[in-house]
């Protein structure tokens, strides 16, 4: 890989994560949660896709705990290592998630000077980072690629695949296509998203993975309510 390909390239979570970064604002997906949360299902896709977990009989196994040479992957490996039974994608979700993976990820896409780090505070008090494009290109790579699969009818490799589905599952297609599109394109995105089109192995733990962040999003917005009608 030539050094400008290597400074392009975004893996799975890295790019989950720039397309929940609004392009004007800096601004972070807010939406429940919808960042943290896709997230961590894209760290446990990539891990899959790594050959360091699996899933069977609905609860994930750790295949190898040797180190990927990626501190985001590496620690989501230690957590899962350390557990003393095996959980479900939903359970590993939240715990990555609540690990601070969204952080980790913004760190690190700024450490590489794909993003640059606005330090802003609400009302002087609370922080409220921005985070604006310093490179534009692996996004644009990122979107060229799922607009070429989704409107083009392009066969969609098993990364492409998952971040279409995590992109559904936490309703962030929108930073890809325009609505219009996903009114025109909705079966397309439906059928990748569903992970039918790819092994059985990805096909399985996609759907699980959605499955999971739908009941985490559902969960915080739960929460949410309640805590906003008990004030």
């Amino acid at each position: 890989m030539s050094q400008a390909a290597e400074q392009s390239y975004v893996n799975l979570p890295e790019s989950l994560m720039l397309l929940a970064t609004d392009d004007e604002s800096g601004r972070i997906s807010s939406q429940m949660r919808a960042a943290d949360f896709g997230a961590a299902g894209a760290v446990l896709l990539e891990l899959l896709f790594s050959g360091r977990i699996a899933s069977a009989d609905g609860k994930l196994q750790l295949l190898s705990d040797a180190g990927t040479g990626d501190p985001v992957l590496d620690n989501a490996v230690f957590l899962i290592g350390k557990s003393k039974k095996q959980q479900d994608a939903k359970h590993w979700v939240r715990k990555i998630a609540d690990a601070g993976v969204k952080d980790q990820l913004l760190d690190r896409l700024t450490g590489r000077d794909i993003l640059r780090r606005v330090p802003q505070r609400l009302l002087w008090v609370i922080p409220d980072d921005r985070y604006l494009i310093e490179n534009p290109q692996p996004e644009e790579d990122i979107r060229a690629s799922l607009r070429a699969v989704v409107l083009e009818d392009r066969n969609p490799d098993a990364r492409s695949a998952a971040l279409i589905a995590l992109l559904k599952a936490t309703d962030l297609t929108g930073a890809v296509f325009s609505k219009a599109e996903r009114k025109t394109a909705k079966s397309r995105i439906d059928a990748i998203a569903s992970g039918d089109l790819m092994s059985a192995a990805v096909s399985s733990l996609i759907k699980e993975m959605q499955a999971a962040l739908m009941a985490a999003i559902v969960a915080t917005t739960a929460t949410t309510t309640v805590a906003a009608t008990s004030n």
